[in-house]
């Protein structure tokens, strides 16, 4: 796949913004995904190309395959995983491969990455979008979500929406999501969380225009929701939480307030970043997998 060339998500924006800048061709990040190589890509902007005598038919992709990226194939009940922040569903590439799994796993990513659609600036509003294009895909339940850092907030506010339509949830796995209204308590975290951002707004000042601006936009409307996010709900279930043995601290024992079924707390060896690298990833994926074959206790 494109993400074996070292392509990873602020890179597969800045192509497809490329691509649409230079040839009028709409690419989104699912695109981008299922692409196994650089000769598929090539084929397949080919096919969108429009014949000159009729310009207006370019392809406008459909808003909710902005939302949903299927990452692996597969057959039976879907997961749904929630990147961090303002990333793209190719983000969770690494993870999904690693996973292995026999089911398909699908990413969720915040709308205005892939088009100009309006990003939500509350989670709820998110986790209400989320919602609706999960069920598209698996209209009842039992529903497996996974949701990183500030994206575990959106798949736990996905969970309770779910449980209040009436839904069941089988897993819900968070991995170094902090709770509702805490802020980063402990200094080093902080100071590494810093160094992290700064690194990630170079990458974004380096994109094309378009996608430039793009993410700078969702970035804004996620930073907004997530500060101000307070749940009206209590999740019925029981949930997971993955931390980086580096980055654990007391204020992640706030989650127990927020789940009725109770709390697991997994914690690997790394921080919040070398969790998500070799061979931290593999930990994870392992970690993860288990969970979802039933083998851990969720």
């Amino acid at each position: 796949s494109l993400s074996d060339l070292g392509i990873d998500s602020l890179d597969a924006v800045g192509l497809g913004d490329a691509i649409e800048s230079a040839l009028g061709v709409a690419m989104t990040i699912g695109d981008i995904v299922d692409a196994d190589n650089l000769s598929t890509l090539a084929r397949l902007v080919e096919s969108r190309i429009p014949p000159a005598t009729n310009p207006a038919t370019f392809p406008v992709a459909e808003i909710d395959e902005s939302v949903l990226v299927r990452l692996t194939p597969g057959s039976g009940r879907p997961v749904f995983c929630v990147p961090a922040d303002s990333s793209t569903a190719l983000s969770l590439k690494p993870l999904a491969d690693a996973m292995g799994l026999n089911r398909p796993l699908y990413a969720l990513q915040a709308p205005g990455i892939d088009d100009d659609d309006a990003t939500p600036n509350s989670v709820d509003a998110l986790a209400r979008r989320y919602v609706e294009a999960i069920r598209r895909v698996q209209p009842s339940g039992p529903y497996a979500l996974v949701g990183r850092c500030s994206g575990g907030l959106a798949a736990y506010q996905a969970a309770v929406r779910l449980t209040a339509m009436g839904e069941r949830i089988d897993t819900l796995v968070l991995i170094d999501t902090l709770p509702p209204g805490v802020g980063c308590a402990d200094a080093e975290l902080a100071s590494r969380q810093a160094r992290t951002d700064v690194a990630v707004r170079q990458r974004i000042d380096s994109l094309p225009p378009l996608a430039r601006e793009r993410f700078k936009r969702v970035q804004s409307a996620l930073d907004r929701a997530v500060d101000g996010f307070r749940p009206d709900g209590i999740y019925a279930g029981r949930l997971l939480v993955i931390r980086g043995e580096q980055d654990s601290h007391p204020a992640q024992g706030e989650w127990r307030r927020f789940a009725a079924g109770g709390v697991s707390f997994v914690d690997l060896p790394g921080n919040h970043s070398t969790i998500f690298e070799p061979p931290g990833i593999l930990r994870l994926a392992a970690t993860v997998t288990s969970v979802l074959n039933g083998e851990m206790n969720s």
